[in-house]
């Protein structure tokens, strides 16, 4: 069985409901509107906006052309968990009786947004956090949360011998989570980084698919016991997939992975732009990504497209539940 799966896709959970009807895919992932909104959710979850400056300074996410502000903790300050606002997203989307998990940055990225006077100051805040995390997993075993999403863009950079031990170390203190964790390493390729990623004590790992020569690297190198997440649709380009190429790349890894195989964008949504037609109507740049995936993944569980098709992007609640009902012959 293929799973399908967003990164990023519900950013207004009070719209779970209608989200859930026009979206046919395995698993949708909480998330929010933008990197800057992401970042600051993030930064509150972890006490980390109550103990810094009031001065920010706005950086670039990671090559993505989307900023956020980044902040200055006062060292000699704990910080504290605040998860009010998460559990808040997790029951709403628990009422809505639809299959989701959570996402947040993982430990060593959200050191990335947060500025010390130099490296070893930076690396040491990682003991702080640490617990933090923990702590969140604990209550999140208790929502009956089965996933939670690790986003790891750090990956993607080239890591000295510290910053290489700070991942090793801190996803062991991780490893006994009573909630399935996913890492996600897009925004690039992970070159000198696959052996560390694929190692990493956590059930499943999202690589960007689309770079060059990376998929068939991470897949022989990924353990036999764990996931892969595949980010095969582009989720910043408007143009359409070429899912004809797609799956003869696929077909060999699918036939390899079976139920380990799963199919996802290679980043999150929030890098489309907005195309809102009224307010209750969703992105159709995002309605297209979804149909494109699960296209996708229907094709691999059949071996072959039923015909070759156009898919629509359109607001239209019948193009939207059953892309396939006018779709035209290529």
């Amino acid at each position: 069985m293929i799973t399908t799966h967003t990164l990023g896709q519900i950013a207004d959970v009070s719209n779970i409901a209608s989200i859930s009807n026009a979206v046919k895919t395995d698993w949708l992932s909480l998330h929010h509107s933008s990197v800057m909104e992401q970042v600051a959710f993030n930064h509150k979850l972890f006490g980390l906006d109550a103990v810094s400056a009031e001065k920010t300074h706005c950086t670039e996410w990671y090559g993505s052309c989307a900023f956020y502000d980044s902040l200055s903790p006062d060292v000699a300050l704990k910080p504290e968990l605040n998860a009010d606002a998460l559990l808040g997203q997790i029951k709403q989307a628990t009422e809505a009786g639809i299959q989701y998990k959570a996402t947040i940055i993982g430990p060593v990225s959200l050191l990335q947004t947060l500025r010390f006077d130099n490296e070893a100051q930076q690396l040491q805040y990682l003991d702080l956090l640490l617990p933090l995390y923990t702590k969140l997993l604990t209550k999140l075993s208790g929502c009956k949360l089965s996933w939670l999403q690790l986003d790891e863009p750090m990956l993607t950079q080239p890591l000295n011998r510290e910053w290489r031990h700070a991942y090793r170390a801190g996803y062991f203190k991780l490893q006994r989570s009573p909630v399935k964790l996913m890492v996600a390493a897009s925004l690039g390729a992970l070159n000198q980084n696959i052996q560390l990623a694929c190692q990493l004590p956590v059930q499943a790992l999202h690589v960007d698919a689309l770079v060059p020569n990376q998929m068939m690297r991470v897949v022989d190198w990924l353990p036999r016991h764990k996931i892969i997440s595949l980010g095969v649709i582009d989720g910043k380009e408007l143009a359409k997939s070429d899912l004809t190429g797609l799956l003869t790349r696929l077909k060999p890894v699918a036939k390899r992975l079976k139920e380990r195989l799963w199919l996802a964008p290679n980043v999150a949504f929030v890098h489309l732009p907005t195309e809102h037609s009224d307010a209750t109507q969703q992105n159709a740049f995002e309605m297209q990504k979804i149909r494109e995936l699960t296209s996708l993944a229907d094709a691999l569980k059949e071996g072959r497209f039923k015909q070759p098709i156009r898919l629509f992007r359109s607001h239209a609640p019948e193009d939207v539940k059953q892309p396939t009902a006018k779709a035209k012959v290529a």
